[in-house]
């Protein structure tokens, strides 16, 4: 039999002996195939020859694995020295491989992966504020990235659940801070989360400030807004003492106002707003008595101005009723030097005006003229030898300015001149012709020759006689004597262009004897009047009116009554309204005679109808006192009319007058004599007055007038 691989021998009915390992390993012996006693039995895997075939352990295989389940199989392996090897089956993990296979065949595949690779799941939390999103299963058997996940954020406090942990604001988020104010009545408190907002726990915060000396508000400030600066208001009409100093007080204080205005603080009835009366009080605080309540002074009050009598401006008492003082009340003033009666004697100026010069104008004359023009005036003279005519700027105190400018060097006879604002018109006669030259003024009062002209040729021989007038659209009027034979015969009119063109037409034929004298006055307008003496002795005047270029006398009177045979030289002078006086010397009586012609008259005696139908009459003559006139005289206007003549030959005399033939004024220009040959006078824009005197010496020029 075989026993542990070795066939041995069995006695019949016996056991079988094993051989021992001494005997095994010595070559004993073994039975063998053909030994006797061997019994064959099936060959196992143990080591030994169980045959009997003399080859151990040989073609054996068997099944070898655990399961064919999954990944697993069944093998087979060899009996190897009687041992099993070279199992070929394949067997089941330890651990699950993610491969989607069943590793550890236990029949399900991948039960401990995460996921299948392309499997889906949705991802993050789904709770507060938190949304959901979607994995997928990567090709690892994980899990890839939540997409589209809103996951949770850190827990603010808006009654929202940010970190989705199902709890809202938990843990005050944002609060724990010190919160309100400290400052004056107000304490601090602890900042919460409260309903989904920060909220200040337990702190006092401001109230409306109050007038309690404490800070309510808390804005560091006690009492503002609450209290005011305010004026003591002792009697209690709502305005606080003139002058007092304001105090800090409650605004609700009593006898306190906002303004200091109130000029009595013990009377209630007096203050800003009051109505005035008329009690010698300033009722309403305004600095100003009485008059802004209806009465015209404060009552009783001395000093009061007034209208006098002659109408200047004086002083006197008011009335118990705040009434101005009458006029039969009113104390007139001082004169003072303004052209006017101001202490109501009659007199103008007396005793205040100024006389200045005589200022010389380097000329030994025979003739001079003035005329004002601009803030001074232009002198025109004719020297006493040879020939020539001449124009001297005088300034404002009659004083020259600039050079002597030359109109002439001809032999000259007679001379006139006018003005209109900044242009002097002289008109002169050479034989029998009458020239004319525009002269413009500066405003340094500079002279400078413009048009000139020849206006007639047909001048009697040797005429003297000549007059201009500057109309009011700068044109020119001249009267001349005219005839075709040697002597004057009729006066001529003449209008022209600023450039002395134009045609002569004469306006009518006037029978005159040479040399009594021809007068012009136009009035700043085209009203505009003419005088001068008939061969009949008698005054004439007339209006000239000037249209379409032509002039025409519409208005003609005359006046023999008072009017010497053999005076001559009238002068013409007009007020502001058109009332005109004319002057000349009476050579009966040497005195210096005027007459007014009164614009709009219509019924006195001598009517000449004027310019735009309005009537001019020579009134009463009006003898001014002169006494002993020489034939050296001048007219104007200044305020009232003015008249310069030469009195008792050597001594020039001014006399103002009204219209009326009230003496106004009456003064000397100077105490010692002068040998005159002429004399003009012209009113100065200023008001002051300027005469000039040719003398056998230099031409003089005298200012009278204001300072």
């Amino acid at each position: 039999m075989l026993v542990d691989g070795v066939c041995v021998a069995v006695a019949d009915g016996g056991d079988a002996e094993r051989p021992d390992a001494a005997d095994a390993d010595d070559g004993g012996e073994r039975a063998d195939a053909g030994d006797a006693g061997c019994v064959s039995a099936a060959e196992t895997c143990d080591g030994m020859d169980n045959d009997c075939d003399g080859t151990v352990d040989e073609a054996l295989t068997q099944e070898c694995g655990v399961s064919a389940i999954g990944e697993c199989t069944i093998g087979s392996e060899q009996c190897v020295d009687g041992e099993w090897e070279g199992c070929d089956a394949v067997f089941p993990v330890d651990v699950e491989v993610c491969d989607g296979l069943d590793d550890d065949c236990d029949g399900t595949p991948d039960q401990t992966c995460p996921c299948t690779p392309g499997e889906t799941r949705e991802c993050g939390p789904g709770d507060g504020e938190c949304i959901r999103g979607m994995q997928t299963c990567e090709s690892d058997a994980s899990w890839g990235t939540c997409e589209g996940a809103t996951p949770p954020a850190v827990e603010s406090c808006d009654g929202l659940d940010n970190d989705c942990d199902s709890l809202t604001d938990e843990d005050n988020p944002g609060g724990g801070g010190a919160c309100g104010s400290a400052v004056g009545e107000c304490s601090a408190g602890i900042e919460m989360c409260m309903g989904g907002s920060i909220g200040c726990v337990g702190a006092v915060g401001p109230t409306a400030e109050t007038c309690d000396s404490l800070d309510n508000d808390c804005d560091g400030t006690v009492d503002n807004g609450v209290t005011l600066m305010r004026f003591p208001d002792v009697d209690g009409d709502g305005y606080g003492a003139m002058g007092s100093t304001a105090m800090t007080v409650c605004a609700d204080r009593m006898n306190f106002a906002d303004s200091s205005d109130d000029c009595n603080d013990g009377a209630a009835a007096i203050h800003p707003g009051a109505s005035e009366t008329c009690d010698g009080v300033d009722n309403d605080c305004d600095m100003t008595i009485d008059t802004d309540g209806g009465g015209m002074c404060i009552q009783n009050a001395a000093g009061v101005s007034c209208t006098t009598t002659c109408g200047s401006i004086g002083s006197g008492m008011c009335s118990g009723t705040c009434g101005s003082p009458t006029v039969a009340a009113c104390t007139p003033p001082a004169e003072t030097c303004n052209y006017a009666d101001d202490d109501c004697d009659v007199l103008w100026d007396e005793g205040a005006t100024t006389l200045g010069g005589p200022h010389d104008v380097p000329t030994v004359a025979t003739a001079s003229q003035i005329v004002a023009v601009r803030s001074g005036a232009v002198s025109i003279v004719r020297p006493s030898s040879g020939g020539g005519l001449f124009a001297q700027a005088l300034g404002s105190l009659g004083t020259p300015i600039g050079p002597r400018f030359t109109i002439t060097t001809s032999v000259v006879g007679g001379v006139d001149v006018d003005s209109y604002d900044d242009t002097v018109v002289v008109a002169y006669t050479v034989g029998q012709t009458l020239r004319a030259l525009k002269i413009i003024v500066s405003a340094s009062l500079t002279l400078t020759g413009s048009s000139t002209g020849t206006i007639t040729s047909s001048l009697p021989v040797d005429s003297e006689e000549v007059a201009v007038a500057a109309l009011s659209d700068r044109r020119f009027l001249f009267l001349f004597e005219a005839s075709p034979f040697a002597e004057a015969t009729y006066l001529a009119i003449r209008a022209t262009a600023a450039n002395f063109g134009g045609a002569v037409t004469e306006s009518t034929t006037i029978p005159l004897t040479p040399g009594r004298g021809l007068a012009l006055d136009g009035h700043a307008s085209d009203d505009i009047v003419a005088a001068w003496f008939n061969d009949a002795a008698a005054l004439e005047v007339g209006r000239i009116r000037v249209d379409s270029g032509v002039p025409t006398v519409f208005g003609r009177a005359s006046r023999t009554t008072d009017v010497g045979a053999g005076s001559s030289g009238p002068v013409l002078a007009s007020d502001p309204d058109g009332n005109r006086v004319v002057a000349f010397r009476d050579a009966s009586s040497s005195d210096l005679e005027a007459f007014r012609f009164d614009a709009g008259s219509t019924s006195l005696r001598g009517r000449m109808v004027g310019l735009l139908d309005l009537a001019i009459t020579v009134a009463t003559g009006v003898s001014l006192p002169f006494g002993g006139v020489t034939p050296f005289y001048a007219l104007d206007y200044r305020e009232d009319f003015v008249a310069t003549r030469i009195r008792g030959g050597t001594r020039p005399q001014m006399v103002t007058f009204s219209r009326f033939g009230t003496i106004r004024a009456s003064e000397d220009l100077t105490p010692t004599g002068i040998s005159p040959r002429s004399l003009d006078m012209a009113v100065l824009e200023s008001g002051a007055i300027l005469v000039h005197i040719a003398t056998f010496g230099n031409a003089r020029v005298y200012r009278v007038g204001c300072s």
